[in-house]
C-alpha cells in the first residue's frame, strides 16, 4: 500500500464514527470553525483546509510550510490569487463538487501534488465554501469522503455563527428581497433609495449551464471592488448586479466602466451579460432587469462571443427587427437603420429621400417639392443606394427605410433632450 503523505501524517485512521462524534459535539458546543478543524486534525492527522466561495481562508490544520502550493498560499496569505484560480482552472473543480452536492476524490494527477477529498459547504442549500482533506492512501478514500462530508455539514452550521460580516446579514436579506424583481412596493423602494442614491443600472451575468460556484466567485470579486454596487444570485442562477449613485456619470461613461469591469469575467468564464439603461427610481428595477435579460437573449442570438450586451446599443436594432417582423417582412435590416457612421455619410441625402417617399416614390413630384431638377433627385437616390445597398424604389425595403428614418429622427431628438439634462 503506497502512502502519499509523509510518515507522520500517514498513521492509521481511527474509527470514522469518532470523527462523527467529535463534529457532532463541535456543533452542539458551537465552537469556532478553526477549533472544529483543529480538533478533527488532532484525531485523524490528515491535512485539512476550508475556504469560502471567494477562496478566502476559513480554517486550516497542517504542518507549515506545506508542500501543496495552493493550500500553502491560502494558509500564508489567507486568500488564493486570481491568477492561480484562473490558470489552474480551479472553478471547474468547484463546479464539479457543487453539482455532485457531496465530497469527491481528486487523485494525485488531478490535484497536482497530493490526492485529496474536497466537498461543498452548503448552508440551507446555499453554497458558502469548500472543505478538503488530504488522503494518505487509496484504501482510505471512502472513509475520508465520509469524514469530509461530515466536516462540511458541521462547518455549514458553524461558519455563519462566526462570520465577521454578521452585522450586514439583515441588509443582505433586504437586498436579496429587493433584487427579486417585483418583491418590494413603492414605500420600501423609497426607503432603500435613501441609502442608495440614483441613477441606477442593472447588469445580469448568465451561464448556459448554471455555474453557481463561478457566479459565487465573481460575486465575491465584485463585492470587493468598492464600486457602488449590490449583488445577488437569483433562483435562475443568474448574477444580478445593481449599480447605483451614477447621477454624476453620463450613460456613455457608466456603460464603458461597467462593461469593461464585467467583460473581464464574461470572456474568462464563457458567460453572457446584459446591461439595462439608466433609471431613477428603484420601483422600476423589474423593467430594468427585463431590459438586461432581453439584451442577453438578443445579443447572444446574434453573436456567439461572450460579451456584455447593452440594451441601449441594441435598442434600435431590436425595435427595427420587431417592427419588421410585425409587418411580415424578413428582418434583414439595411445599414442605414443601425450604423451611425453610415447615417453621417448619407445625411445630406436624407431630405431628398424623405421627399421621395412622401411623394409616393415619384421623382418628379419630389423634385418639385424640393425645387430641384428631376435628374438631381435621381442622382441623389442612386448615391443612397450605392452607399447603403438599399433601393428606395424597391417595395420590399421601403418600409425598412421608413422605419430607419423614423428611428434616426427619434434618436436625434432623444439625444438632444438627454443632452439638455447633462446625462448623455
Amino acid at each position: 500500500m503506497k502512502n502519499y503523505l509523509p510518515e507522520e501524517l500517514s498513521t492509521p485512521l481511527p474509527d470514522i464514527f469518532e470523527a462523527d462524534d467529535l463534529l457532532f459535539h463541535a456543533v452542539i458546543d458551537r465552537v469556532t470553525p478553526v477549533s472544529a478543524v483543529n480538533s478533527l486534525y488532532e484525531l485523524i492527522h490528515r491535512p485539512i483546509i476550508a475556504f469560502d466561495t471567494s477562496f478566502r481562508l476559513i480554517a486550516f490544520a497542517f504542518p507549515r510550510p506545506f508542500c501543496f502550493a495552493p493550500w500553502e498560499e491560502l494558509a500564508s496569505t489567507e486568500i488564493l490569487s486570481d491568477s492561480y484560480i484562473y490558470e489552474n482552472n480551479s472553478l471547474f473543480f468547484q463546479e464539479k463538487m457543487y453539482h455532485l452536492r457531496r465530497s469527491s476524490y481528486f487523485n494525485r494527477e488531478v490535484s497536482i501534488e497530493y490526492p485529496q477529498v474536497d466537498g461543498p459547504i452548503l448552508s440551507n442549500g446555499t453554497l458558502i465554501g469548500y472543505a478538503g482533506i488530504c488522503v494518505a492512501n487509496d484504501d482510505e478514500v471512502e472513509d475520508m469522503i465520509y469524514i469530509n462530508d461530515r466536516l462540511s455539514e458541521a462547518l455549514a452550521l458553524l461558519v455563519p455563527l462566526y462570520n465577521n460580516d454578521m452585522g450586514s446579514i439583515a441588509q443582505k436579506g433586504l437586498w436579496e428581497h429587493f433584487l427579486n424583481p417585483g418583491m418590494i412596493d413603492a414605500a420600501e423602494a423609497s426607503l432603500i433609495e435613501q441609502y442608495t442614491p440614483p441613477a441606477y443600472r442593472i447588469a445580469v451575468l448568465a451561464a448556459e449551464n448554471g455555474q453557481i460556484p463561478t457566479m459565487k466567485y465573481i460575486k465575491s470579486c465584485l463585492d470587493k471592488r468598492g464600486f457602488s454596487i449590490q449583488t445577488y444570485i437569483d433562483r435562475n442562477d443568474q448574477l444580478l448586479v445593481l449599480y447605483y449613485d451614477l447621477q454624476n456619470v453620463s450613460q456613455k461613461e457608466s456603460e464603458k466602466i461597467i462593461m469593461e469591469q464585467l467583460e473581464d469575467f464574461t470572456e474568462k468564464y464563457q458567460l453572457y451579460g446584459g446591461l439595462s439603461d439608466s433609471f431613477y427610481h428603484l420601483i422600476d428595477s423589474p423593467a430594468a432587469k427585463l431590459q438586461a435579460d432581453i439584451s442577453i437573449e438578443i445579443g447572444s442570438r446574434n453573436s456567439h462571443a461572450h460579451h456584455v450586451f447593452s440594451f441601449r446599443r441594441l435598442y434600435r436594432d431590436m425595435i427595427c427587427g420587431y417592427a419588421i417582423e410585425r409587418y411580415g417582412l424578413y428582418p434583414n435590416i439595411p445599414p442605414v437603420l443601425r450604423n451611425d457612421k453610415m447615417v453621417k455619410k448619407i445625411f445630406p441625402l436624407l431630405p431628398t429621400l424623405e421627399a421621395f417617399l412622401v411623394s409616393d416614390c415619384k421623382q418628379d413630384k419630389a423634385a418639385a417639392a424640393l425645387g430641384v431638377h428631376k435628374n438631381t433627385v435621381a442622382n441623389r437616390l442612386k448615391q443612397f443606394t450605392e452607399i447603403t445597398g438599399a433601393d428606395p424604389a424597391d417595395p420590399a425595403v421601403i418600409l425598412q427605410i421608413k422605419l430607419g428614418l423614423m428611428l434616426h429622427r427619434y434618436s436625434l431628438e432623444n439625444r438632444k433632450s438627454i443632452g439638455k439634462g447633462g446625462r448623455d
